[in-house]
């Protein structure tokens, strides 16, 4: 194997690493949620969720809480899909997968959120003896993890992948070619040796003229 060969190899594995790295970096710390809820006492509050973390704007503070055992219960329901879309960029760079099954899966690791939140707030107004007294919150996702998986796609496309078929094409296509390689040859000399001929009775012609 050539050397070229041998760096673009290792370029080529060494690339599903660094999208296992950034994929699941930003899927655990990233932002995924933002939510303002409308009051009427402390006016507009707001909560900024990810996997690990949260952050939120209550009675005129902000407060940070890092994982517990309640947030990552209401990870799973809001953000489990999220893991699943950085394995699924990994599975696309090693050839396993299409680039629209991982596009489909990062659009519904994002509208997860939506889902669950919005049914959470059908069920709270359905169960509510005064639906009118609950302030139903503005919430919608931050999809800074599928836009990462998008740029990685467009600066960093997967090697292709070459069929079976593709290979058998490419090498036929190869053996064609050096079958006919052979036969050009003496269509060459076949030319030059005709030219090499009128040009010599050109010039037996011109002797008899003199005679």
């Amino acid at each position: 194997m050539e050397e070229s060969d041998t760096a673009q190899v290792n370029q080529d594995t060494s690339r599903p690493r660094g999208i296992i790295f950034i994929m699941t970096f930003v899927a655990l710390l990233g932002p995924a949620a933002f939510t303002v809820y409308p009051g009427f006492e402390y006016g507009f509050n707001w909560q900024l969720m990810a996997m690990t973390w949260e952050a939120s704007y209550w009675d005129h503070a902000i407060h940070i809480v890092m994982v517990q055992l309640p947030m990552l219960t209401a990870g799973l329901l809001f953000f489990s899909l999220r893991p699943v879309f950085a394995y699924q960029m990994v599975r696309y760079y090693n050839g396993r997968t299409t680039k629209l099954n991982t596009l489909l899966v990062g659009v519904a690791s994002e509208l997860q959120i939506l889902v669950v939140a919005y049914l959470g707030m059908i069920g709270q107004l359905a169960s509510s003896p005064d639906p009118g007294q609950i302030l139903v919150p503005l919430f919608g996702p931050i999809p800074v993890l599928f836009l990462t998986g998008l740029v990685i796609m467009k600066l960093r496309p997967p090697p292709e992948i070459t069929t079976p078929w593709q290979q058998m094409e490419e090498r036929k296509q190869r053996w064609d070619k050096d079958a006919a390689a052979p036969e050009s040859k003496p269509a060459q000399s076949s030319s030059k040796e005709v030219v090499v001929g009128a040009a010599k009775e050109k010039q037996d012609l011109a002797e008899t003229a003199e005679d």
